[in-house]
């Protein structure tokens, strides 16, 4: 069965977390659209991470999640018929991931060990020559 908890709380306070890659950095919104990206192989992103944080409370309101089975026919049928190496999608997906994910949280590396720093967006496991999706 699904889950739904429903809550008050006064928009106004509402902050973005994960939107266009130049709000604050805050570790575990960040860790999680990342552990989003990265447990689905690239095939989920989370985006548009808003809500309140109070104390050491986060919490998350009307999240967005794209994946494959977003596309529309028309986008099917041109991955479907792709000459490129990655799926449009996951190109558009890493593309937003890098801009999205200015650096890794440190929580990143108890997913995703390969990381090589918490400062940089270079080598964060995911099989790219930057943090992502895809090949590469």
């Amino acid at each position: 069965g699904d889950t739904l908890i429903l809550t008050l709380f006064d928009a106004k306070n509402l902050t973005k977390f994960v939107f266009e890659g130049a709000e604050d950095f805050l570790e575990l919104p960040q860790a999680f659209f990342h552990f989003v990206l990265w447990s689905s192989g690239g095939k989920e992103l989370v985006a548009d991470l808003q809500g309140i944080q109070q104390e050491r409370d986060l919490l998350l309101v009307d999240p967005v999640l794209l994946t494959t089975g977003d596309l529309d026919i028309s986008e099917l049928l041109s991955l479907a018929t792709s000459t490129g190496t990655g799926s449009d999608f996951q190109t558009c997906n890493r593309k937003r991931f890098n801009l999205w994910h200015p650096r890794c949280a440190q929580l990143c590396q108890s997913f995703d060990p390969q990381r090589r720093g918490g400062n940089t967006r270079r080598a964060c496991g995911v099989p790219l020559p930057n943090c992502g999706v895809g090949g590469g």
